[in-house]
């Protein structure tokens, strides 16, 4: 096996593993599960607002993207 091979093996297992244990802290955690819920629609409706704002001003995509987090 190549040592890059072994190293993208051992990061995905590593991130793998990560993702899991966030995902198990995260749905025993309430709050943040709520908060985790609440923030999906608010960020789907500040892009949509970015995009359409980007068709009338003629906006780049990073322009897009500061107005959406903002």
């Amino acid at each position: 096996m190549n040592t890059n091979e072994l190293v993208v093996t051992l990061l995905a297992t590593v991130l793998t593993a990560v993702i899991s244990y966030c995902g198990n802290v995260l749905v025993k955690n309430n709050r943040a599960l709520t908060i985790v819920r609440a923030l999906e629609p608010l960020a789907r409706d500040a892009v949509i607002a970015a995009q359409k704002l980007g068709v009338t001003e003629y906006l780049t995509g990073v322009a897009k993207k500061n107005h959406a987090v903002q």
